[in-house]
C-alpha cells in the first residue's frame, strides 16, 4: 500500500486531474436537467444547497483519487481473492445492500417530497459510485483474514528465519489502517452531506423539520460507524490472534521455566508486531471508526445553530 501511495504522490498532477474530473462529474449528476421545475429552482436558491453541492462534488472528486489506489492495492491479495472469490462476491453484494440502505429508508420512512429532479435516482448513482470506490477496502479486509492465517501456517519457527512472516504481518497492519482511514474519510463526507442536504430541505420547506429531524442524521452516522466497526474490528482481532500464534510458534512455552527464560524475547516479539495494542487503545483506528458518528454530531450542531 505504501508503494502505491508513494507512486501516486509522485504524480500529483494526475491526482488533481482525477479530483477535478470526479468533482465535475458529481456536480453534473446533481445538477442534471437544471432547473426542471419551479420547486427545484427554489431548492437551488436555499443557502445550504451550495454547501451540499460542494460536499457532493468533493466526495465524488475523492472517489477516483482514493478508489484507484485501493483497487491497485488488491494486487497483493490476488491469490487470496481467487481462493475466496465466492464468499467475497456474496459478501460484496450484501455489503452493497447495507451501504445504500439509507436511500430506500429516505423514500419509505422519511417520506419527504424531494424537490430536486430525480433526486433518488441521482443518490443511487452517487452512492453506487461511492460503494465501488470503497469496495476494495472491504475486499482487502476480508483477504487479510485469509492472508494472516496462511502466513502463520507457512512461517518458519526458527527465530532467525521468521522475518518474512513478521514483515508480512506488519504489512497487513498498515493495510488495515489505510483501508480504515480512507473508508472513514469518504463515509464521513457522506454523513456530512446528509446534514447539509437536510438543512437545505428544511430551508426549502420548514415542514420538513419534523419529517427529517437531526436525530435521523445522528442515526445515519451511528449506522455507518457500526458498519465500519463490523468490517474493521473482526479483521483486526484475527490479525492479532495469528500474530500471537506466530509468537508462540517462534518462542513456544511448555513449562514455567521455559516461560521465564523466553519472556523477554516474547515481549520483544509482541512489540514488533504491536500485539499489546487493542482496538480501543489504537487511537487512529478508534478515531476513524467513530468518524461518521462524530461528523453527524457536528452536522447536527451546525443545523441547530442555524435554525436557532
Amino acid at each position: 500500500m505504501e508503494k502505491i501511495l508513494e507512486q501516486a504522490s509522485k504524480h500529483n498532477y494526475l491526482l488533481l486531474i482525477l479530483l477535478a474530473l470526479g468533482s465535475l462529474a458529481g456536480m453534473a449528476i446533481v445538477l442534471w436537467n437544471y432547473p426542471a421545475t419551479p420547486d427545484s429552482l427554489k431548492y437551488f436558491s436555499t443557502p445550504s444547497f451550495p454547501i451540499w453541492l460542494m460536499m457532493m462534488a468533493v466526495f465524488c472528486g475523492l472517489l477516483p483519487v482514493f478508489g484507484i489506489p485501493l483497487w491497485l492495492s488488491l494486487i497483493e491479495f490476488k491469490e487470496h481473492i481467487k481462493k475466496n472469490w465466492l464468499s467475497i462476491s456474496v459478501s460484496s453484494v450484501f455489503l452493497y445492500g447495507l451501504f445504500v440502505a439509507s436511500i430506500p429508508f429516505a423514500v419509505n420512512v422519511i417520506q419527504i417530497v424531494f424537490p430536486l429532479y430525480k433526486h433518488i435516482d441521482k443518490m443511487w448513482v452517487i452512492f453506487t459510485l461511492g460503494y465501488l470506490a470503497m469496495l476494495p477496502a472491504a475486499i482487502g479486509l476480508w483477504s487479510i483474514l485469509s492472508a494472516a492465517k496462511e502466513t502463520y501456517e507457512r512461517a518458519d519457527p526458527d527465530p532467525q528465519k521468521c522475518y518474512p512472516a513478521v514483515q508480512a504481518f506488519n504489512h497487513y497492519r498498515s493495510y488495515l489502517q489505510a483501508y480504515l482511514v480512507i473508508a472513514g474519510i469518504l463515509i464521513s463526507l457522506v454523513v456530512l452531506s446528509t446534514g447539509a442536504m437536510r438543512q437545505a430541505l428544511v430551508e426549502y420547506n420548514p415542514a420538513n423539520e419534523q419529517l427529517f429531524s437531526n436525530n435521523m442524521v445522528l442515526a445515519h452516522g451511528l449506522y455507518f460507524t457500526f458498519l465500519l466497526g463490523v468490517l474493521y474490528v473482526p479483521t483486526y482481532i484475527v490479525v492479532q490472534l495469528y500474530g500471537r500464534l506466530l509468537r508462540d510458534k517462534v518462542y513456544p512455552v511448555i513449562t514455567l521455566d521455559d516461560y521465564k527464560e523466553k519472556e523477554p524475547l516474547r515481549k520483544q516479539f509482541d512489540e514488533i508486531l504491536n500485539l499489546n495494542i487493542t482496538v480501543g487503545q489504537n487511537l487512529r483506528a478508534g478515531l476513524f471508526i467513530l468518524a461518521p458518528l462524530v461528523t453527524s454530531l457536528f452536522s447536527s450542531l451546525i443545523n441547530i445553530r442555524v435554525l436557532g
